[in-house]
């Protein structure tokens, strides 16, 4: 057996304190568990890679599908737009004509609003 004085942690390589003092025993037990932690490094670099281009394919769909989703609701808020903006031209057009149609008694209705709106408001 080689007994050797260990400069640091196996694998950082930083001076770990007191353990600098000590001897370490290297053995075949050791230098198996330090290739081993080489190989699942190694490993783990090569899934990273595969792990990496799986992310931005499922990130290009979820952007894909968002901007899909993004027409959808606009053409969405378009056609309510229309419908309401419709709407609120035929509601224009029946209150005019209801007002040119008596116009005496819309002005009486007008006047009791203002009247009720003064009153209330002038009670603050």
């Amino acid at each position: 057996m080689i007994k050797r004085k260990p400069t640091g942690h196996p694998l950082t390589g930083y001076p770990r304190g007191d353990n600098l003092r000590q001897e370490k025993v290297f053995t075949m037990e050791n230098t198996y568990t330090r290739e081993r932690r080489c190989e699942m490094t190694n490993d783990r670099t090569a899934v990273v890679p595969s792990v990496t281009d799986q992310l931005r394919d499922q990130a290009t769909i979820v952007g894909h599908d968002v901007q899909q989703l993004g027409r959808i609701a606009k053409d969405a808020a378009q056609e309510t737009w229309q419908r309401s903006r419709g709407k609120a031209e035929e509601f224009e057009k029946t209150f005019e004509s209801k007002i040119r149609e008596h116009p005496m008694q819309s002005l009486l209705i007008a006047g009791g609003f203002g009247l009720v709106i003064g009153v209330l408001l002038g009670r603050r």
